[in-house]
C-alpha cells in the first residue's frame, strides 16, 4: 500500500513508521508531514491507499484534512492520544481509530481491515462491466445494472434480473461485498439495487417492477437516507 503519515510529533511519527514496516515490510510510506496544508497539497496531486492521521496538527486538525476530501478515494486510520473523538472520527468515515501509544496488535488488525476493504473495492471495480456467475448448469455473465435484487437461501443466493432468475452457490454476504454501494442490504435475506426501490412503507419495500419485499426495522432509516 501507498501510505501517508500525518503526525506532528517526530518521535510518534518514527514509532509509527517502524510499526507499519513491522506489519508488512512491503508497505510504502510515500509522504509524511505534521501539517494539514502540506498533506492536502500532496493528496490533491497523488493517489494513495491509506492515511494515518493525527487529530492535533501544527496548523489545524485532522478533521480539517478530512473535510477537504468529502469524496476521498483513500482510506483513513485516525491516530490520537485523546479517547473522546471516536464518534466524530467514525462519522468522518475513518476505517479505524487507534489510541496512542499504538499497540502493534491494534495496528495490525486495522491495516488488515483496510487491506481487505481495498481488495473488495478493486474486485467490485473489475466487475463493473460483467459479473461471472456459476450456476448448477453453466457459467452466466451479467452486468450488475441488470440485477434487480438478490435473496439469500441458506448457503445459496437467488438472483432476480431483468430477464431471468437463477441460483448461485455462494452466500449473500459475498455479493453484498463485491457489488458495492449501488446495492443495499435491506433485510437479512435481501439485497436490492438502490435505483430499483420505488417506495418504503412500514415494514415493506416496493420495487419498480411491482415486487414487495420485507425490510428490517433497523434498516428502514438507512434506506430512506440513501434514497434522499
Amino acid at each position: 500500500m501507498k501510505i501517508l503519515i500525518i503526525e506532528d510529533e517526530i518521535q510518534a511519527r518514527r514509532s509509527l513508521k517502524k510499526l507499519i514496516k513491522l506489519v508488512n515490510p512491503e508497505n510504502n510510506i510515500v509522504f509524511e508531514s505534521g501539517r494539514v496544508d502540506n498533506a492536502i497539497k500532496y493528496l490533491n496531486i497523488h493517489d494513495v491507499d491509506l492515511v494515518f492521521l493525527d487529530l492535533e496538527l501544527e496548523d489545524g486538525t485532522g478533521f480539517d484534512l478530512l473535510n477537504a476530501f468529502p469524496k476521498r478515494r483513500f482510506k483513513v486510520i485516525i491516530t490520537t492520544a485523546f479517547d473522546n473523538k471516536a464518534i466524530e472520527a467514525y462519522r468522518s468515515n475513518a476505517m479505524d481509530y487507534l489510541l496512542k501509544p499504538i499497540s502493534p496488535y491494534d495496528l495490525t488488525a486495522a491495516v488488515e481491515r483496510v487491506t481487505e476493504q481495498l481488495k473488495i473495492e478493486a474486485l467490485a471495480k473489475n466487475l463493473e462491466e460483467k459479473l461471472t456467475l456459476k450456476t448448477t448448469n453453466a457459467f452466466i455473465q451479467i452486468a450488475p445494472t441488470d440485477i434487480i435484487r438478490l435473496e439469500a437461501n441458506g448457503a445459496y443466493t437467488q438472483f432476480f434480473t431483468k430477464n431471468k432468475n437463477f441460483v448461485v452457490s455462494r452466500h449473500l454476504l459475498y455479493y453484498e461485498n463485491i457489488l458495492g454501494s449501488s446495492f443495499i442490504r435491506v433485510h437479512q435475506s435481501h439485497l436490492v439495487r438502490l435505483d430499483q426501490i420505488k417506495n418504503v412503507n412500514g415494514k415493506e419495500l416496493f420495487l419498480n417492477n411491482g415486487e414487495v419485499i420485507p425490510i428490517s426495522t433497523r434498516k428502514k432509516q438507512l434506506v430512506i437516507k440513501k434514497l434522499l
